[in-house]
């Protein structure tokens, strides 16, 4: 069974029943669910993902005020009401990473993963956030929102604004053609720099994976969990993973590059499809530059967005990371269990 499912149910069938019952009052303002980090609230949990920060789990988003005004009386009751396991799993009770049963507000989950309570008005707000945390913030499944608020935040951190998401399909046109590109790959192979090659490789795959999640319109996860769900988007996935793979695998540099040079015309002509591009003009590959199609896309493309933004930089330190160290220091994650087990001193011989 998929957390997800797991948690579906326990939320339904023990939270639910529980809360309306005792705390009617935060059951009808309550947005509930599982979303944010974690392998579950992606779909994307199996065996090894069982070893922690696994099982069933309810989120509870509340307005900041009821917050302030319940969270003491109303953890204490969930620390007692709640059963001690569910079909056999352990149920938790770790806020910082939302294991188990949490209580949060809606203002702090969305500032948690993004910077803003609510979605930015401006597209300077957009820059701050990274693609990782806006998927966080927007994954994952709702179970229960009888006032909607939890919806409405979601849809508005839905996808980037227009104008920013063209800004950022030019960048990432950018280091797809540049200096994440089959062009360095190229140049590093051919000085037989094998090192500096692979880096580049993989900087060149993880790019073309983020520009495809740009060109369907949906945020790319971070890096552990971008293949996968790369190879489920509806557009683009089905002709670009065969070369993703090639450019992995063949044993002959060259072929790499090629692989490389084949996905950026790929996405050279979708983007004329999507009439942000003019019909692209593909020449023989250059032994010196490679290829430099996708660069023609980004000037075609920065010429649609406004002069004042044309610099403005992506920022790509993911916001969650700050909950990772915060983690370090919470006794009731398993982290802090793990080291106490660890430095108990052990039992004498015999």
């Amino acid at each position: 069974m998929k957390g997800i499912d797991l948690s579906r149910e326990f939320f339904m069938s023990v939270v639910l029943p529980l809360v309306q019952r005792d705390w009617p009052q935060v059951a009808e303002r309550m947005g509930a669910g599982i979303f944010g980090n974690g392998s579950d609230a992606a779909g994307l949990d199996d065996e090894i993902s069982r070893d922690h920060h696994w099982g069933p789990r309810t989120q509870i988003l509340l307005p900041h005020r009821m917050v302030q005004k319940c969270r003491l009386s109303f953890e204490r009751y969930l620390d007692h009401a709640l059963p001690a396991e569910f079909r056999g799993h352990p149920v938790l009770r770790v806020r910082q990473t939302a294991s188990g049963v949490t209580l949060e507000s809606l203002d702090d989950f969305f500032r948690k993963f993004t910077g803003h309570a609510r979605a930015p008005r401006r597209p300077e707000g957009w820059f701050r956030c990274t693609e990782a945390d806006l998927f966080h913030a927007t994954n994952g499944d709702v179970w229960h929102d009888p006032s909607g608020e939890l919806g409405k935040r979601r849809e508005g951190f839905g996808y980037y604004p227009d104008v920013v998401w063209k800004k950022k399909v030019a960048d990432w046109c950018m280091f797809l053609t540049g200096r994440d590109a089959a062009y360095n790959v190229n140049r590093c192979y051919r000085r037989e720099d094998w090192f500096s090659a692979t880096l580049f490789l993989g900087q060149a795959l993880k790019r073309a994976m983020e520009l495809g999640f740009l060109l369907n319109r949906r945020y790319a996860p971070y890096t552990k969990w971008l293949h996968r769900l790369f190879i489920q988007l509806p557009d683009l996935a089905r002709e670009v993973d065969p070369l993703l793979h090639r450019a992995k695998d063949d044993p002959d540099w060259h072929q790499k590059v090629m692989a490389l040079v084949g996905i950026c015309r790929i996405y050279a002509n979708r983007m004329h499809a999507m009439g942000l591009t003019p019909q692209p003009q593909f020449k023989p590959f250059d032994p010196s530059l490679t290829d430099l199609i996708l660069y023609e896309s980004a000037l075609a493309i920065y010429k649609q967005v406004p002069a004042e933004l044309l610099h403005a930089k992506f920022n790509e330190t993911e916001h969650w990371e700050r909950m990772a160290r915060d983690v370090l220091f919470d006794s009731s994650d398993y982290f802090q269990k793990r080291l106490s087990v660890e430095k108990s001193p052990a039992p004498p011989p015999g």
